[in-house]
């Protein structure tokens, strides 16, 4: 590994922000809105619920789009409207920590000078258009409100205790963005969830990531070809981290991570093997040269390492913090992904054809591998760090035999990381569609959706044997109450939702809530009526 050092001194700018001005050999659940912005011509569409629901802690929030309503859905299988003031909910967050849903809405406006408008059909296409706020629910009912988010800021990230909120504008899941008027490409947008107060800041353009320290004094956020910290005690741009010299070099930063103590913020850049090393204390910039373009990174906090992975390298390296140099593991198999997994990591490439997935333990230096059947999707692992399992995806082989019949369907594997061993690998009748674990009594258990089989799937993970539960209709998605049960969405044109209790082993059903408002005409909700 080549270490290029750069110690430079940060040159006072206007006010008490400040930029480099010299550099050399220059070649942040996370948390995003659940939908993209909405397009105004189909915003009152023919969807009468989204089965993409929001779990918090005090029951399950559903859009009704058809409707233009919210609901909240409560474990005892009722539910009722939330009132938005006649708003459509367009978009909804939940707050880390589930104590809270963040949603972006709009209502149609009527800007006809015509009498007595008081539903949407009676204003002519031309005149229509639409308010938006962003309004906190808690308990069932609106909490606070602004407008002074604009509602295209379709990504979202929260400080770590959730008090702070940052919205911005993400391009990378190719959302198509509104704009009506002006749209400022610059800025990020802090609320402070409160007060509702909010603060728009000036950090750099297209924002694409934001990450907040430790203390909570700063916010580190991405931007074309720079990296702004915001003061949060002043709302001020304190420092500026150029990544380029020349103004026609665009360069993209991917990915940052802060290392434990908070003083140095680490930055990967698309396409690059650099390593951007960013002192948040001493205002300087390090270069670290990285052998590959890294896929991904994770601070190891307990370790006060980093470790990096490669999608197109087999190989793992290890960033200790101090002096910044980096030692390297080799592996049959490229990794692309990090999760973390107890005391471990586990490293393993989604999406490819590789098979091989690593624990690896920075401490001790142990490198276990195992091999999955099939390549692998998804990775989870028990809430102990004991166990994990990877959701697999058939391969045409033309092998015959079990592994034959084994590639071609999909597949989960059991992977116990305390021993090394790989106890089950499991075929599936069906793609998953979701996946849950419970760790409870020494016994790890996963709870498995199967794409189009109305059964809900319990797995012990020791021994790989299964159960099935019965469910009303085939099922689209699981999520959790945090601390209550599962929710399992299912295909239902009139909404239907099961709550699972796993320490009693019963089911509560919730149907029919997407008839609310289903069948009246949509009013023009904040539109004064003149005689």
């Amino acid at each position: 590994m080549k270490k290029l050092t750069f110690r430079l001194t940060l040159a006072p700018i206007a006010g008490t922000a400040r930029a480099a001005t010299a550099f050399a050999a220059i070649g942040l659940a996370t948390t995003g809105f659940a939908a993209c912005t909405p397009d105004h011509g189909t915003v009152y569409g023919d969807a009468s619920w989204d089965p993409a629901v929001l779990a918090a802690k005090d029951g399950v929030y559903a859009r009704l789009p058809s409707a233009g309503k919210l609901i909240r859905v409560t474990t005892d299988g009722s539910y009722a409207e939330v009132d938005l003031g006649g708003a459509q909910p367009d978009t909804l967050t939940l707050v880390p920590g589930g104590d809270a849903v963040l949603v972006n809405a709009s209502w149609p406006v009527c800007e006809s000078t015509k009498p007595n408008l008081k539903f949407l059909s009676d204003c002519d296409e031309d005149d229509l258009t639409y308010g938006h706020e962003l309004s906190l629910v808690k308990d069932g009912a609106v909490v606070g409100t602004t407008t002074e988010v604009p509602y295209q800021f379709n990504a979202m990230a929260f400080n770590a205790d959730a008090s702070l909120a940052v919205a911005y504008l993400n391009f990378a899941d190719g959302a198509e963005i509104d704009v009506t008027g002006v749209l400022n490409l610059t800025e990020a947008a802090f609320m402070d969830l409160s007060t509702s107060e909010v603060h728009r800041v000036a950090v750099g353009f297209a924002p694409e990531n934001v990450l907040f320290t430790g203390d909570g004094q700063k916010a580190v956020v991405l931007s074309r070809s720079q990296v702004a910290v915001v003061d949060l005690a002043s709302w001020a741009v304190s420092v500026t981290y150029p990544l380029t010299l020349s103004a026609s070099d665009v360069v993209e930063p991917t990915d940052v991570e802060l290392t434990p103590d908070g003083t140095y913020a680490l930055v990967t850049i698309a396409n690059s093997p650099n390593l951007y090393v960013l002192d948040l204390v001493a205002e300087s910039i390090d270069i670290v040269e990285l052998d590959a373009v890294p896929s991904d990174l994770h601070v190891d906090a307990a370790n006060d390492r980093t470790i990096i992975v490669y999608g197109n390298s087999a190989t793992v390296d290890v960033l200790e913090h101090a002096y910044f140099e980096t030692s390297a593991w080799e592996l049959n198999e490229p990794a692309s992904a990090i999760v973390a997994a107890g005391t471990a990591n586990l490293l393993f490439n989604p999406g490819s054809s590789y098979h091989d997935v690593y624990s690896f333990d920075i401490a001790s230096g142990r490198l276990d591998e195992y091999r999955a059947e099939n390549p692998v999707d998804e990775m989870f692992v028990t809430e102990d760090g004991a166990v994990a399992i990877a959701t697999t995806r058939p391969e045409s082989s033309g092998g015959s035999g079990v592994s034959g019949f084994y590639d071609s369907y999909y597949g989960l594997n059991v992977f116990d990381l305390a021993t090394g061993h790989t106890p089950a690998a499991l075929a599936l009748e069906s793609a998953p569609v979701g996946v849950q674990l419970v760790s409870e009594g020494g016994v790890n258990t996963a709870f498995v959706l199967l794409d189009g089989v109305d059964q809900l799937q319990q797995v012990d993970l020791a021994t790989g044997s299964s159960t099935t539960l019965d469910l009303p209709a085939p099922p689209v998605g699981i999520t959790a109450i945090p601390d209550g049960p599962f929710v399992v969405s299912h295909s239902s044109a009139l909404g239907l939702l099961s709550f699972y209790d796993v320490a009693s082993g019963t089911f509560v059903t919730a149907s029919n809530f997407a008839t609310i408002g289903l069948y009246g005409e949509r009013e023009l909700p904040r539109q004064e009526v003149s005689q």
